[in-house]
């Protein structure tokens, strides 16, 4: 189970949007909450904890941003070579199949379509953070 005090990491260009997740995450009870605007932003977060020795736990990671879109930090995440194995849950906004098809070719831990509920949140944390638990 993710621990109530590990860093996450939330990336959407949507400023709402990076609101209400922390909020729901709040509301589940994890306290160390970081927002990211860009995928640039959200990079040099996880670069700076990780370096720190202090990595994320999980980012949550809109699919369409500005500068570097959810995909491209995912490959930079997985090719981390000390924290590649950090949880990674995609959002977005379109639930087209070409998407669905798309995030399943990917190493994403899970797929999420906005408007993404704290119920959903909490599925979604339980069953990733168990499958790592079990291996």
């Amino acid at each position: 189970m993710l621990a109530k005090d590990a860093k996450i990491l939330v990336a959407d260009d949507l400023t709402v949007i990076c609101q209400l997740l922390k909020k729901d995450l709040a509301g589940l009870g994890y306290t160390n909450i970081v927002s990211a605007a860009d995928g640039v932003k959200a990079w040099e977060c996880y670069a700076r904890a990780a370096a720190e020795g202090a990595p994320f736990a999980l980012v949550i990671c809109d699919m369409y941003m500005p500068l570097m879109n959810g995909h491209e930090l995912l490959v930079r995440v997985r090719n981390h070579d000390k924290y590649a194995d950090t949880k990674f849950f995609m959002i977005t906004g379109k639930a087209d199949k070409e998407n669905v098809i798309k995030v399943a070719r990917w190493n994403v831990d899970a797929y999420l379509v906005k408007p993404i509920t704290a119920n959903q949140l909490k599925e979604k944390i339980s069953k990733a953070f168990a499958k790592s638990e079990a291996a």
